[in-house]
């Protein structure tokens, strides 16, 4: 396998930033994005120490541009896609 590779972005949405330059910094500081429940809803919170993204369903689902009514975890993979302009708009998701 010789084929190039190549690169056209990048993005990541983690514990320990929303966007990949946040995240290169944390990696490279050695911060930890585990910690007690504050964002999710759960019956686990006060329990269970996580690596939760850092914002609302609310704040995600607006960035996202999607109804609040979607899953936690379909967010940040809209909001990767639509830095590239792919992800669908808003209304044809509803």
């Amino acid at each position: 396998m010789s084929a190039p590779v190549y690169i056209s972005g990048t993005g990541v949405i983690t514990a320990i930033g929303n966007d990949t330059a946040t995240n290169l910094d944390a990696l490279r500081s050695g911060s930890a994005g585990m910690g007690p429940i504050r964002w999710l809803e759960t019956r686990h919170q006060g329990q269970l120490p996580v690596a939760e993204v850092k914002s609302s369903n609310e704040m995600l689902a607006e960035k996202a541009g999607l109804p609040a009514h979607f899953s936690r975890t379909s967010y940040p993979d809209c909001l990767l896609l639509r830095q590239r302009k792919r992800c669908k708009t808003r209304a044809s998701l509803i």
